[in-house]
């Protein structure tokens, strides 16, 4: 099943099974922080042993993940006992897992450094840069032997400021109207999942 959420909360979302966890603002982050809910295996139709799984995995996940947009990056916080592995453009692993650790914040896309490598690209001096996050609750990941189509709850995360850049360019905008874009368009997301 895939669930497609956008988000442009300035404050950021919660990906959680639950409510967000409430209480001192300096530990769980703002209170006015959009929600998005896991799916309850009760409302696909799933095979029996992967909705027990599922269900298993969920009460896991009830605290989730704080995910948000500053202007220097997109991070990630994890509040969850459930274990959340991740890919994208900062991951110290392309082949192997990358653990997000209970209570620390990751930056998962390094928004200058974005910039700078789509600049070169336009210039002719590089690949295209990679934008797309991929967060994986509860199981290790990637995975070179289990596919992520074959994972239980898998989270896309996709920058609109980024994909509203991509599209730009293939119209043949100017440069520093993109650029002025991403100032303005940096705290939106797509959540798939």
């Amino acid at each position: 099943m895939v669930t497609k959420v956008v988000t442009s909360s300035p404050d950021g979302c919660f990906i959680l099974q639950g409510r967000a966890p409430l209480g001192n603002e300096r530990i769980y982050g703002p209170c006015s922080v959009q929600q998005i809910s896991f799916p309850s295996p009760a409302s696909v139709s799933l095979p029996s042993c992967m909705a027990e799984a599922m269900n298993r995995l969920l009460c896991h996940l009830e605290r989730g993940v704080l995910l948000w947009v500053a202007p220097d990056g997109v991070f990630i916080k994890r509040f969850c006992q459930g274990r959340v592995y991740w890919s994208g453009p900062m991951a110290q692993h392309i082949d192997q897992p990358n653990k997000l650790e209970r209570e620390k914040t990751f930056k998962l896309l390094d928004i200058p450094t974005f910039l700078n490598a789509l600049q070169n690209n336009l210039q002719g001096k590089g690949q295209m840069p990679s934008y797309q996050i991929e967060l994986c609750f509860g199981e290790e990941y990637p995975d070179p032997i289990v596919p992520k189509t074959r994972k239980l709850i898998m989270a896309q995360v996709v920058p609109l400021f980024a994909v509203e850049l991509m599209r730009r360019l293939n119209l043949g905008q100017s440069q520093e109207k993109l650029l002025n874009l991403s100032s303005n368009s940096a705290g939106k997301m797509t959540l798939e999942g």
